[in-house]
Parts: C-alpha cells; structure tokens; sequence
C-alpha cells in the first residue's frame, strides 16, 4: 500500500508552508513596490505593498487563530488574482497606442501577460471547486477579450501586427486552459475510477450511497442497491491466471453497465464485489435489474472452460439507522444467494 498522510498531518504541514512563506513573500513585494516606486509606476507599486501588507496580516491571523486555513488561502488566492490583473492592465496600458514603445515591448509585455494568467489559471483549478473555477476562467477570458477589442478600437488601431499578438495571446490562453481541463478530467478519472475495470471505486461508490440515502431521507423517495459478486471466482485465477480473471471482471462490468440505465450507479468495492445503486427503483424494479443482469452473464461467453455465474443481494432503502445497516441488508440477499447454489437473486 501507499503512504498516505492523515488529513490533520496534512492540513499541519500545510499551514507550516503558509507560516514561513507569507513573510518571506511580504518582503519580497514590499522590496517590489519599492522598485515599482523608483520607476514612477506609483498604481502597481501601491498594490504590491497593499498585497504585502495583507500577507503580514494573515499570517498573524493564522497564527493567532483568528481565521482558518482555508479562509486564509482563499483570500490570498483572490488577493493574488486582482493583484496580477491590475498589474497586468496597467502594463497594457502603459505600452498600448504609444507609439513611441518598440512594438517588440509590447510583444514581451503580453507574453508576459500570458504566463501570469496560465498561473492563476493551474492555481484556481487547484484551490477552487470546480464550478467557481470555470466561472474563474470564463470571466478572465471575457474580459480579456473586452480589453483586446477596446485598445485595438479605440488606442492600438487595426494594425495586422497587434492583431496578430492579441490573437496569438489568445491561443496561448485557450490551449493551456483546455490542457488544464482534460488533465483535470484525467486526474478526476483516476481517482474516482476503478484501474481494471473502469468502474466507480469503492470510496466513490459509497458517498454516492450516502448521497442518494440523505436524499430518499429529505424527499421521501425510494432507491435500491444491488450488492453482487461472480460465483467460484477464484478457481478461474487459480487454473487460468489473474490476467484471465482480469478479462473476466471487465467482460462482467460491460454486461452489467448494458443492463442499467444511464442514472444508475456501478462500483467495484473489493476483489469481485460490486455495488450497484439504482435511484428511484423500488424493490421489484431493482430485482428485475439484478435478473437481467443474472440472465446476462449466464448466457454470455467468456471463452474460459469454467462456468461464469453471478450472485445478487438486492435492498430497497427504508429508514435504515446507518449506511451500514442497509449495506448489511443487501449483504445478506448476497449471502443467502450463495448459500441456495449461486448464480440467483435474493432480496432483503
């Protein structure tokens, strides 16, 4: 197994990350707004004193207890966000419709630009959820977009070459943007997806359960479970090999996916264990599931000289005291099928 870190260690470790780094960072924007001053850019050298200023100011709340962790990072992040696209106007401004810059000072200014918005990018889709992330970025992009039309309307003119670094800006922008989207997908993939079999993993598989059990409790609606593993299963990885049981669990889950439908729910929680949880389906409803995909498996073949037959325990959700407790009732039905020869459906 892995080494993980427990979440109080972690949220210690991190808070200790925070402690030593926003002073270090406070110092390093008041030695940036002093430059900024020298330079005559008096708006940018304001903001990053202010920016410092609110460093020191969190981390002694931090480390005083006066705020939390999380409120503390979340307001450094949008502190960070207003500071870098105030920055970031402000160069724009100070190089666009001057025709007395070198064009190339505006090339590296919106490059430049382009890097610090792929930075606050990657960072919010790393500390945001995911809805206020892509509000995050839509918002950004809009009104970038807004800033390119206006200086080339009213300061810049229709000229192919600022044309030409506007759109290229753009493209940079939008490529990072979709990389980070679909590593995000990748990465969210991986992690609540079985490896095998593609599945839903056992830890995302039961919060949807919880899920769907305070929902049934809030709305007084019904939902069923179907607890189900493959009968005699480790005879065929002890004749045939793991990778032929392997290929078998994979066949299984594709019969099983063909047999529910697209609001229904399908995890693997152990060797050749699944869950299956079905929304809205009564008891008789979630039989009929379980049958068919019984049905299903018996007829198909898997191309190993063993017979391949499945077991189902079927619940329906009633007010059960724990998670637990209902888990245990669809168990049961399992247990019962085993017991009665396998390759059946039992309900609890």
């Amino acid at each position: 197994m892995e080494n993980w870190i427990a979440p109080n260690e972690s949220e210690t470790r991190q808070r200790r990350v925070v402690l030593w780094t926003f002073p270090l960072g406070s110092l390093l924007l008041f030695l940036y707004s002093k430059s900024l001053f020298n330079t005559m850019e008096t708006v940018q050298g304001w903001s990053a004193a202010v920016f410092g200023l609110e460093l020191i100011i969190l981390f002694l709340l931090l480390r005083l207890g006066g705020m939390s962790l999380r409120v503390v990072e979340l307001t450094f992040y949008y502190s960070f966000v207003a500071f870098v696209f105030l920055i970031a106007i402000r160069g724009v401004e100070d190089v666009s419709g001057n025709l007395a810059v070198d064009p190339y000072i505006f090339s590296a200014m919106l490059s430049g630009l382009t890097m610090w918005i792929c930075i606050v990018f990657l960072s919010s889709y790393l500390i945001l959820p995911h809805t206020q992330n892509m509000v995050l970025v839509s918002v950004t992009c809009g009104g970038f977009v807004l800033i390119a039309i206006y200086h080339l309307v009213f300061r810049d003119g229709f000229h192919i070459y600022y044309i030409f670094r506007w759109v290229n800006t753009f493209m940079g922008l939008g490529v990072v943007t979709l990389l980070i989207y679909y590593t995000g997908r990748l990465q969210r993939f991986y992690a609540d997806n079985d490896m095998l079999t593609g599945v839903l993993n056992r830890r995302v598989a039961h919060d949807i359960l919880r899920q769907e059990c305070a929902r049934a409790v809030r709305y007084k609606e019904v939902f069923s479970i179907i607890s189900t593993d493959l009968d005699r299963f480790k005879p065929i990885n002890d004749t045939l090999g793991h990778a032929t049981g392997d290929r078998v669990l994979r066949e299984f889950t594709t019969l099983a996916r063909q047999s529910i439908r697209d609001i229904d729910f399908l995890g693997r929680v152990g060797g050749d264990e699944f869950l299956i949880i079905l929304p809205t389906a009564n008891m008789e409803n979630a039989s009929l599931v379980a049958e068919r995909i019984r049905v299903a498996v018996r007829e198909h073949n898997f191309q190993v000289p063993l017979s391949i037959t499945a077991s189902f325990g079927v619940a329906m959700f009633n007010d059960d005291r724990s998670l637990e407790e209902f888990l245990n009732r669809a168990d049961l039905g399992l247990y019962d099928a085993k017991r009665q020869g396998g390759d059946r459906v039992a309900a609890r």
